[in-house]
């Protein structure tokens, strides 16, 4: 089995969720690793240590460049709209 590694860790799901949905949609595989009972007690993954978006070792570099270049994406959209 890969070893996971963390990548980001949230204060909520949603966020975790939003980039790995961003990985996938790039062909890296990446999980939301959160004792929050399955979403129903988002307090829960605080207390718990936080919501982890993880990859395996060997996707590590690809996922980085790719959530350094969604933020850039997402920075240029922010000045654009001010």
């Amino acid at each position: 089995m890969a070893r996971m590694v963390t990548l980001c860790t949230f204060t909520d799901r949603i966020q975790a969720e939003h980039l790995r949905s961003i990985l996938e949609a790039e062909g890296i595989p990446a999980w939301v690793n959160a004792d929050d009972v399955g979403g129903w007690r988002p307090d829960y993954a605080i207390g718990m240590g936080w919501v982890k978006l993880q990859v395996a070792e060997e996707h590590v570099d690809a996922a980085m460049r790719r959530l350094r270049e969604a933020e850039s994406a997402g920075d240029e959209t922010d000045e654009g709209e001010e």
